[in-house]
């Protein structure tokens, strides 16, 4: 994934791999993957080759398939099931990757006026997709960022972000 050039392959890449990770958890949910192991060590080298140009291919990267994806792979859907492995798939996201997500959350977290263009939107997509990943972390820091973004919010796309 990482060394794909091609963002559509590298986004595909990852869901995909998220996918199977799910998947296979469903299945065995007290199974260790390597699986998920490389997810990591792809979106850690990933997220060091961010630049403005690819800022919403990245946002879009670290988000994983819906639960509804995940519902129309299976035959039997197994609502909790879905529900449980994906949470557990994100929670390890957050912790594998805590620091770079902090680290690109306060990158982006400028608190400058409000703009409607393409990169401002990108880069207020990517700064929330990490602030989500991050409240995942129940720490007192994290929720202090929620409620800072929240009371300083422009629009509506950042205070969603903090409440959610």
């Amino acid at each position: 994934m990482e060394k794909d050039s091609d963002g559509f392959n590298r986004w595909n890449a990852a869901q995909q791999l998220a996918t199977r990770i799910v998947m296979q958890r469903i299945e065995q949910p007290s199974i260790q993957s390597e699986s998920t192991a490389l997810l990591l060590k792809s979106y850690q080298a990933l997220l060091t080759d961010i630049t403005p140009e690819n800022e919403a291919l990245f946002a879009e990267l670290l988000n994983l398939p819906s639960e509804a994806y995940f519902a129309e792979q299976m035959k039997i859907i197994d609502v909790d099931g879905i529900h449980r492995e994906r949470e557990w798939l994100r929670e390890q996201i957050a912790n594998g990757l805590h620091a770079q997500l902090l680290a690109l959350y306060k990158t982006y977290q400028k608190f400058k006026p409000y703009t409607f263009d393409g990169q401002s939107q990108a880069q207020r997509r990517l700064k929330n997709t990490c602030l989500n990943y991050l409240m995942l972390l129940n720490k007192d820091d994290i929720n202090d960022f929620c409620i800072t973004q929240y009371q300083n919010a422009d629009n509506i796309t950042d205070s969603i972000s903090a409440l959610s």
